[in-house]
């Protein structure tokens, strides 16, 4: 393993933790599409998915127990799972590339939050916010986490959490509405969303072919300003991504 690469010939990683197979190839997509910017060079990018590495079953909990725990103790449960789960991530990242990790390096965390919001401002309620107030405390333990076992910060890789309200297929739902008459896009479970865009919940249904046509050919430079817009639960993973164009 080269642990000094030169950077002019590395490709740049982006690790993707999400729920399933087709939510890591979305997050994925956005965030190349992202990074070549307009001279679409996807080849000096290498997407990882660690499909091993979940927090899906830790946010269902959040919402579950919400209204029965006190709020720190909930909020501290869920940080422990995401330090643990991106401890796990760091290491099976690093396992699947063939240099060292670098502080140009990102690893997305993503999460359907599988609860529904009926206009986009409503994110900046304390039930919607607060669920990104535990994301990111968890991130900062795992951090801290690497700084105590003497890391240094070159080392490691830019950890960025997006929660889509109500799921990943959000993201699709909003760029289609910049090329074709897709109404209603807020105000959907994420069953029903699914069925809208894929005319299926099951997206293991849907081989490559279908996936792009479906889904991934609506993530363009030109749906990007829409997705900026009307997700604010996105914006933080786009405002990393668009400073880290090259």
């Amino acid at each position: 393993m080269d642990s000094n690469p030169d950077p002019k010939l590395s490709k740049r990683i982006i690790g993707v933790i999400a729920d399933g197979s087709t939510d890591i190839e979305i997050v994925g997509h956005l965030s190349t599409t992202v990074l070549a910017g307009e001279s679409a060079t996807p080849s000096t990018l290498q997407v990882v998915p660690l499909p091993r590495q979940k927090i899906r079953d830790s946010i269902d909990r959040f919402w579950r127990t919400s209204e029965s725990a006190r709020e720190e103790q909930l909020i501290d449960k869920l940080a422990n799972d995401v330090a643990n789960v991106l401890s796990g991530a760091l290491k099976d990242l690093q396992n699947n590339v063939e240099r060292s990790l670098s502080a140009q390096d990102i690893i997305v965390l993503c999460s359907d939050s599988e609860r529904v919001l009926n206009r986009k401002e409503d994110y900046f309620e304390a039930w919607a916010f607060g669920i990104d107030g535990a994301i990111c405390k968890g991130i900062k333990k795992f951090l801290h986490r690497l700084c105590v076992q003497g890391h240094d910060v070159g080392e490691i890789p830019c950890v960025v959490p997006f929660i889509p309200f109500p799921s990943v297929d959000i993201l699709i739902a909003v760029a289609r509405t910049v090329l074709e008459d897709f109404m209603m896009v807020r105000g959907r479970q994420a069953r029903e969303l699914k069925k809208t865009l894929y005319q299926t919940a099951n997206l293991s249904m849907l081989d490559s072919d279908q996936l792009y046509e479906k889904a991934l050919q609506y993530i363009s430079q030109d749906t990007l300003s829409k997705i900026y817009n009307e997700l604010p639960e996105a914006r933080t993973l786009l405002d990393v991504l668009y400073f880290g164009r090259e």
